[in-house]
């Protein structure tokens, strides 16, 4: 009987589980502040990477669009934006959102230069 139950349970949660339709991805867009069109754009979440995109130009000026798939990702998770592998900014993802966010980037030469100016 016990089993019997059990087999029911697995079932009934397969089925809701199929039922339920995916979650939406997450959107952000928005200005690169500092940025050039064609550069890589990359999204990452606890450091592995999610998503990518390329910068491209709007009125002289360099912009993003980049979608992040929810796909095992619990709401409200931290995502941070990388050009270069310098951050650039991030936001907190959540299903179905379309969210600008501007970034701010400044290149490795620039910081390498300021720390050493710093010493």
């Amino acid at each position: 009987m016990k089993q019997k139950l059990l087999a029911i349970s697995i079932l009934c949660v397969m089925l809701i589980a199929s039922i339920l339709p995916p979650q939406l991805p997450s959107r952000f867009y928005g200005y690169v502040i500092g940025g050039k069109a064609g550069q890589s754009l990359f999204a990452t979440v606890g450091g592995n990477v999610v998503a990518s995109t390329t910068l491209f130009s709007h009125n002289r000026a360099a912009v993003y669009v980049i979608e992040i798939p929810m796909d095992g990702v619990v709401a409200g998770t931290a995502v941070k934006f990388q050009i270069n592998d310098v951050g650039v900014g991030g936001a907190r993802l959540y299903s179905g959102t379309n969210k600008l966010v501007n970034l701010y980037y400044v290149s490795k030469y620039l910081l390498s230069k300021k720390a050493s100016k710093d010493r």
